[in-house]
């Protein structure tokens, strides 16, 4: 079951946003694209940061 996607960006992520993101996404993963990659890490960089963290 997907989480619903709320437009606070500083909430933490559910795996599931994440490959939510990518299914949405997966016709641009090979391709460069600058906002995609901006829109990515506005979601996701500070979640990923969290976790690296602790896992470190």
């Amino acid at each position: 079951m997907l989480r619903s996607r709320r437009s606070n960006e500083h909430r933490h992520s559910a795996p599931d946003d994440i490959v939510s993101f990518w299914q949405d996404s997966s016709p641009r993963w090979f391709s460069h694209d600058p906002a995609s990659d901006r829109h990515f890490c506005e979601r996701f960089l500070n979640p990923h940061k969290a976790v690296a963290a602790r896992v470190a």
